[in-house]
């Protein structure tokens, strides 16, 4: 049984929205017994209690005969008690089996109390592992996704951690010289540690797995995302062929913490499958955001949706150095350039402080007043193997380094053609408001809901994907095991009408899917949306809202944010368990 519902919980110092399942007082949990499961067991105890009455009827039938004393009316009396009854007892075990055997196939092997014997103790079949630390632990999202079919031979690999990671850890022969978050006194390498990361057909099992000079690994300037491209194609031209990539528990964050740790020590892992075909269509983009022509609030985020992921060292740096996006405003416009959305979206966040969103975060401002001109440019490209880009890119390449085709037309011709250009202007104004969700699906109190289907989130304004990262938005279980299932997210901009925001649509609102692995039975599942999450105009999500949580919590009492505390170990969200963050 699946239901969904909202209410918050203080976090400190961050406010969250949780989002569960099995409505019941004030907290809402996702997930218990199957439904099918209760009617077996209530049908199984009808049968019993009949059965029960038919073996009393028997009993009666064997008292009447054994004190008939031979009279013909009482032994006929008890012949006919014993009759019905014992065809009775027929009819309850009849129904019992196949009762039985409907529910055993519908249910499998474990039926409806489970197999005989005593029961497994291992993890659940439908638990993944070397799964939880994508979500739960140290990694964020990574491409190709879990379970990816028909991957271009000609792909790269690519993961995103959550924090800062130590280089060496990596790459192999890499020297920081002992200042990890400094990268401009290196010693620098693109060899891959393979004692750490392994990249290996499945079939040809982990001791197969190319070598440190059979990959270039490059990675962006927060150290947080890294680009994993093999020397050769993968796979094969004649057969779809299978790869699993593991991240071991040698990987180290820059802070000198192993990257996985507690229940998660042993590391990551996932398969993809390789395609025959090679990837020779370039990208494009989908939407962006302020809209051309339009004026707004100086404190306005710039993000630019791409139609598939892009190379986060393409599309990723601070403007004072990188040049592959330009914003400029009277002169170029110093900022941050970051990679989100499963690798699809690009925001600009300036340098400029401009002031404090409600939750006394700081606010970063364009510069005011003026028309502000963004060009994403397409990448030069190599001559007679075209759309492939020329390494090092000074353009916008797609997983499989073809460039941009900002015109549209289907066709890669390179800079200048292919830049991708608009304007629009900025006031003086700074735009404090902050966001709501609108919607949710599963709905609350929605049963009968898939194990595996996506949580969608669609919030009521454009919100700033960079901030939808797995430490702003959580999937919280209330297990006392280390099952975790992985979970990643995924956002859509929308138009007002709910429709794909491209061709020219301009986008409204964000959708959010939790995307996750399947839920394990009989467990209670709690989505959390913390206060760091924000829209476009980099308002955090504080009063948490939604149509079961105004933002005048006078009147929802429900809502666990009405009496502030410090953690879920007191106050009106008692009893609820988190995960660090």
């Amino acid at each position: 049984m699946l239901s969904l519902a909202f209410f918050f919980v203080l976090l400190s110092p961050a406010l969250a929205l949780e989002v569960g399942v099995e409505e019941v007082s004030e907290e809402i949990e996702l997930g218990e017994t199957d439904i099918r499961i209760i009617i077996a067991r209530i049908i199984n105890v009808f049968l019993g209690l009949l059965g029960i009455i038919a073996l009393l009827l028997i009993l009666y039938g064997g008292f009447l005969w054994m004190t008939a004393g031979g009279v013909p009316e009482r032994v006929e009396k008890a012949k006919k008690v014993l009759i019905n009854a014992v065809i009775g007892l027929a009819i309850i075990l009849t129904s019992w089996a196949i009762t039985w055997f409907i529910f055993n196939v519908l249910l499998g092997e474990g039926g409806v109390f489970g197999p005989p014997g005593e029961r497994p103790t291992g993890p659940p079949p439908t638990y993944e592992s070397f799964s939880s630390a994508l979500g739960n632990g140290i990694v964020d999202y990574h491409y190709p996704p879990r379970g990816d079919t028909d991957v271009p031979r000609n792909t790269k690999i690519m993961v995103t951690f959550k924090r800062e990671m130590l280089i060496e850890s990596i790459i192999e022969g890499y020297d920081d010289n002992d200042t990890p978050l400094d990268t401009s006194d290196d010693t620098s390498s693109e060899l891959l540690n393979t004692d750490n990361i392994k990249i290996y057909r499945t079939a040809d099992g982990e001791d197969a797995h190319l070598r440190e000079d059979q990959v270039r690994v490059r990675f962006t300037d927060d150290l947080q995302s890294f680009v994993f491209e093999p020397g050769e194609w993968l796979g094969s031209a004649s057969e779809d062929v299978s790869y699993t990539v593991t991240l071991g528990p040698g990987l180290t964050r820059a802070d000198g913490e192993d990257a996985f740790q507690g229940a998660l020590s042993d590391g990551y892992q996932w398969n993809f499958e390789v395609g025959t075909f090679v990837d020779v269509t370039p990208p494009r983009v989908r939407s962006v955001f302020p809209v051309a022509g339009e004026e707004y609030p100086k404190n306005v985020m710039i993000q630019i949706n791409f139609n598939e992921p892009i190379d986060p060292t393409s599309a990723t740096g601070h403007s004072s150095r990188f040049t592959n996006i330009l914003v400029e405003g009277g002169g170029v416009v110093l900022g941050s350039f970051a990679i989100a959305n499963q690798y699809k979206t690009v925001e600009f966040i300036p340098d400029e402080a401009c002031g404090t969103n409600t939750c006394g975060g700081e606010v970063f401002c364009l510069p005011g007043g003026v028309d502000i001109d963004v060009t994403v440019r397409a990448a030069t490209m190599r001559s007679g193997e075209e759309p492939a880009a020329v390494f090092p890119y000074n353009g916008i390449v797609d997983m499989a380094g073809n460039s941009l085709d900002g015109n549209d037309d289907d066709t890669a011709q390179g800079p200048p053609d292919d830049n991708y250009a608009w304007s629009f202007s900025t006031s003086n104004n700074v735009y404090i408001a902050p966001p709501g969700v609108d919607s949710v699906n599963p709905g609350p109190g929605e049963s009968g809901v898939a194990p595996d289907l996506p949580i969608d989130i669609t919030w009521d304004v454009l919100m700033s994907l960079s901030s939808m990262n797995g430490a702003n938005i959580m999937l919280g279980d209330n297990r006392t095991d280390d099952l975790s299932v992985w979970y990643t997210l995924d956002s859509d901009s929308l138009a007002e009408d709910g429709s794909p925001a491209e061709g020219g649509i301009p986008p409204h609102h964000t959708k959010t899917s939790i995307r996750h692995g399947i839920f394990l039975e009989e467990t209670q599942y709690y989505p959390e949306i913390f206060s760091e999450v924000k829209d476009v105009y980099q308002n955090c999500f504080s009063p948490a809202a939604t149509r079961n949580c105004p933002k005048d919590r006078s009147g929802a009492p429900w809502c666990c944010d009405v009496a502030p505390s410090s953690s879920r170990t007191a106050g009106s969200c008692l009893g609820i368990p988190t995960k660090e963050r």
